[in-house]
């Protein structure tokens, strides 16, 4: 079933600025309170369709959900460029699937005009109404909407567009459906980004990330940390301290415990430089820190710690008689 089938209901060209829907605590849309009935199913099958999806394949399947619901011929999610006038697809989905995505500029284009005014919607005549947008003449674009997608902090983020081949019908079904779901498009992006950004910094500073529950003994590696072990293909373990201890060179472990519990204990910065042994079996020096986190009572949880690693600088202090 889609929401556009059997409607008649002219629409006329608009292009306009709308507040967006309110979201549960949760994170969840909240109930779309003036959807009309089929609306709102609409709004449930796009929920239900997405409720289960993981991070990294949710735009492609809220892409591919929503072009179904809407019956578009095209639909895109797209990543503006803040400092630049060009913006890439994140997800391209036509009638039979999944596109190739590509990278656009924003001159003459209706996406200028969704990003500058939060929503843009031509129900016909659209490639009359951006002749220089060759991209709509040679799709054969008849009709086009678009919403802008933005942060948390309000910060444009891009836009998701539905373009069809024929007039488009029933604008405030499509207008219902994109003002209700682009907070959490766009939160979904942001996030992404910010992971992805966190993650580089981190294994950029530390060559491997891990995460020890004192409580369960279990251990979570970074991919950096995996591969500096040669633990396994994913970092999720399972692991333990132990097994990770096996690693450090035998005449650090020593100190390595004994800090271990210095700062459990007492306090004490856990930051001292040991060996690591390699997937080739070589070691190499590395500095290591890490911090407990507590829980209300104030008794030990979990602990989070890094390696750096400062071989080569260890090396070169050792030839020249500095260390």
């Amino acid at each position: 079933m889609n929401i556009l089938a059997n409607s008649e209901t002219p629409l006329h060209q608009y292009t306009n600025s709308a507040a967006r829907p309110p979201s549960r605590a949760d994170g969840e849309p909240a109930p779309h309170a003036h959807a009309d009935p089929e609306t709102g199913a609409a709004i449930d099958r796009i929920s239900r369709r997405l409720g289960n999806v993981t991070t990294q394949a949710f735009l492609p399947e809220c892409a591919a959900a929503f072009r179904d619901e809407l019956q578009a011929d095209y639909l895109l999610i797209g990543r503006m460029n803040p400092f630049s006038n060009m913006m890439r697809t994140l997800s391209f989905v036509g009638r039979d699937g999944p596109l190739e995505n590509f990278v656009y500029s924003l001159d003459g284009t209706p996406c200028r005009d969704t990003v500058n005014n939060g929503l843009c919607f031509h129900t016909d005549n659209v490639a009359q109404a951006y002749p220089y947008d060759r991209d709509l003449v040679d799709m054969n674009l008849s009709s086009y909407a678009g919403a802008r997608l933005s942060s948390a902090d309000g910060d444009v983020l891009g836009v998701l567009v539905a373009m069809w081949e024929t007039p488009l019908r029933r604008k405030d079904v499509v207008l219902d459906l994109m003002t209700h779901f682009r907070d959490r498009i766009g939160g979904v992006i942001d996030a992404t980004e910010r992971v992805a950004r966190y993650s580089w910094a981190i294994e950029k500073v530390f060559g491997g990330v891990w995460e020890w529950d004192l409580r369960t003994g279990g251990t979570t590696l970074s991919h950096g940390m995996e591969r500096l072990l040669c633990a396994g293909s994913d970092g999720k373990g399972p692991y333990d301290l132990a097994r990770i201890e096996k690693t450090i060179h035998p005449e650090d472990r020593g100190r390595h415990v004994s800090a271990m519990q210095r700062h459990l204990n007492d306090g004490v910065p856990y930051d001292i430089r040991l060996r690591l042994r390699g997937p080739n079996g070589d070691y190499r020096w590395f500095v290591s820190r890490g911090d407990v986190i507590r829980d209300a009572d104030g008794k030990p949880e979990r602990m989070i710690g890094g390696f750096c690693d400062i071989h080569d600088a260890v090396v070169t202090m050792r030839k020249t008689g500095r260390v």
